[in-house]
């Protein structure tokens, strides 16, 4: 098909939001600083599986579709994707050590020069929740717990967290790393051997938002929308994106011929995706301020979110 594309940038999120609510948004979205939650259980998305070849479906990886997908249908997709998990220093880690409970008591014992991580509190918070938030929502059924040990037991260890700086310059007990860079981490410059962990039990895939897209649900050209979506799945596309980034492709076929064995074992034994921005972080952030300053315990910051979380997700059913 003969088409053009035109890029139609927005000042802000809430322009975009009223062209799509006027039913002129854009063809193709890219959700850069968007949560892509949002605009799919809105119904401002179409089922891109409406819009593939049949052959082409049938082609993405099983792992993935069943991780991007809302109820059998795909509203998202991004060319590629990675698998990251977090490991730990082996001298302090458990081999069981499978919940936030298990690392928020190894934390409590490791030496005071050997930092949680190398984030503020807050920080370390984002890092945790945005890979973790499937373990307290679920945004299919807007249902959330956060009143367990577990968010608990996550936020004492994000309060364990430090920057590092002249001063503090110790070795780090926990980092995030992709599966692919595990081989570089055997020791972190001083010999200190890691296990890896999870977030925790396993690794999550995970896409880069800027490189994700999503086709408006009243745009004037499905079909060719369509056909760009698919051009992103083509073999040419699929290799160039990868040797770009370094992520695995998503057609089964070029990722078989391109990752590694070891490495395909590592993503099919991950589980959870990565969710990079949602409303309930900033709920999350803004109620463990509390908690982080001391003035809260964390029982009671956990009731608070789980308030808050409930309302949100009750306005967006």
């Amino acid at each position: 098909t003969d088409a053009y594309l035109s890029i139609q940038q927005y000042d802000s999120t809430d322009a975009l939001n009223l062209a799509i609510v006027s039913g002129e948004g854009p063809d193709i979205i890219c959700f850069d600083g968007l949560c892509e939650e949002d605009y799919a259980r809105n119904g401002n998305l179409c089922d891109l599986y409406t819009l593939l070849d049949s052959d082409i479906k049938s082609q993405i990886l099983e792992q993935y579709c069943q991780e991007y997908e809302t109820d059998g249908k795909l509203y998202r997709i991004s060319p590629v994707f990675c698998c990251e998990t977090m490991i730990g220093n082996s001298e302090y880690i458990d081999a069981d050590a499978n919940s936030f409970a298990d690392m928020l008591a190894i934390a409590r014992t490791v030496a005071s020069d050997c930092r949680v991580f190398s984030q503020e509190p807050r920080d370390c918070l984002q890092t945790l929740i945005q890979r973790s938030i499937s373990k307290f929502v679920d945004f299919d059924s807007n249902t959330c717990d956060f009143e367990n040990e577990e968010f608990e037991a996550l936020l004492a260890l994000s309060a364990l967290s430090t920057k590092t700086t002249e001063e503090n310059d110790g070795q780090s007990w926990l980092f995030e790393v992709r599966t692919e860079n595990l081989m570089d981490f055997n020791s972190d410059g001083t010999g200190a051997p890691y296990s890896v962990l999870g977030f925790p039990k396993t690794a999550i895939l995970l896409t880069q938002p800027g490189d994700t897209f999503g086709v408006y649900a009243n745009s004037a050209h499905p079909e060719i929308a369509g056909e760009f979506i698919e051009l992103l799945l083509s073999e040419d596309i699929q290799r160039g994106y990868s040797d770009m980034t370094g992520y695995y492709p998503i057609m089964r076929a070029v990722y078989e011929n391109s990752v590694p064995d070891d490495l395909q074992s590592e993503v099919s034994a991950a589980s959870g995706h990565y969710i990079a921005i949602s409303p309930v972080y900033d709920i999350i952030a803004d109620e463990a301020a509390s908690f982080f300053s001391g003035d809260q315990t964390a029982a009671q910051v956990a009731q608070h979110i789980q308030s808050r979380v409930n309302i949100y997700l009750g306005e967006h059913s």
